[in-house]
């Protein structure tokens, strides 16, 4: 009679063992005192086709298509058990999180990578989009192919780079390696501003008042004023020292000190006027010439060849 019940017990343990082994459940999942369900190291909790689970914390897993996992209410923390919002991921160290592609990289302290193939590798770096990288000190690389080296740089669009410390690379193909300066590339031409300080806009029009602008800078208003300047404005390529009209822009008369070295003289257009002490000159088409400047109670003034 013993061994019948030996028997019997070792018979059921039998049937008991093949059913956790084939659930593969056996030492791999607990429940703690709050009801909740924790995986054990390198355990896998796999659920089968079309099937559900449920618990009284009022969250559900299908593997069913479309694959949910859905909590209505509450919070999630990973890294944390006090969550402040929907989802709250926090570290101590290391990369916060990477979404996406597998290539994703957050190596950086509290460091995020979204995308396909960022990479966040300075400490509070935020990589997002495809092939970016950043990789300075709090450093933001957005959109594809940008590269953000310096510490509080931010690179954005197609192919930019900021190398120096809090600069800002926007645009396409622009290069910023000087620190505190800011770039803007409107074309695929590459650019590279290596001086600190700087503000430069390249390859491209700057319309202010206007969407369509005609020229390298184009300013539009409705009034008469479209610009005041507080200090000397010269141009370049400036016909007088303190003139900021340029040669290609000068269609009427400029008056202006000025002396001519002669008839031939190729400064200025047609049109154009100027004086000294001794003459007041004029540019025609055969040239400069010149009216000697007599005093107050003379009686001619006589146009002539400027030798």
């Amino acid at each position: 009679m013993k061994k019948a019940i030996v028997g019997i017990i070792i018979f059921m343990l039998m049937i008991v063992c093949s059913i956790f082994s084939s659930a593969d459940i056996l030492g791999n999942v607990k429940t703690t005192k709050n009801n909740l369900i924790v995986l054990e190291k390198d355990s896998v909790l796999q659920l089968d086709k079309f099937s559900n689970y449920q618990t009284d914390l009022d969250w559900d897993y299908t593997s069913n298509p479309p694959h949910m996992y859905t909590i209505p209410l509450g919070k999630v923390g990973i890294g944390t058990t006090n969550p402040s919002a929907k989802l709250d991921v926090e570290v101590n160290n290391g990369g916060a999180a990477t979404i996406g592609s597998s290539y994703n990289i957050a190596i950086g302290d509290y460091a995020v990578a979204l995308g396909y193939a960022a990479k966040a590798i300075g400490n509070y770096s935020i990589a997002m989009g495809r092939y970016t990288n950043a990789s300075g000190l709090t450093a933001t690389a957005l959109g594809w192919g940008t590269s953000a080296k310096g510490s509080c740089s931010t690179a954005m669009g197609e192919g930019t780079t900021a190398s120096g410390s809090f600069s800002t690379a926007m645009g396409r193909s622009i290069k910023v390696n000087g620190d505190y300066s800011f770039g803007i590339g409107l074309s695929s031409k590459s650019y590279s501003i290596d001086s600190d300080n700087v503000l430069s806009i390249m390859g491209g029009k700057v319309g202010i008042g206007t969407a369509d602008p005609s020229y390298l800078l184009d300013v539009f208003s409705d009034n008469d004023i479209v610009a005041q300047f507080s200090g000397r404005v010269k141009g370049v390529d400036a016909i007088y020292d303190d003139e900021f009209v340029t040669k290609g822009q000068v269609k009427t008369s400029l008056p202006s000190y000025f002396t001519p070295y002669g008839t031939s003289d190729p400064t200025g257009i047609e049109g154009d006027i100027s004086w000294d002490s001794n003459y007041f000159y004029l540019k025609t088409s055969e040239g400069w010439k010149r009216a000697k400047l007599e005093t107050w109670g003379s009686t001619s003034v006589v146009l002539e060849n400027n030798p």
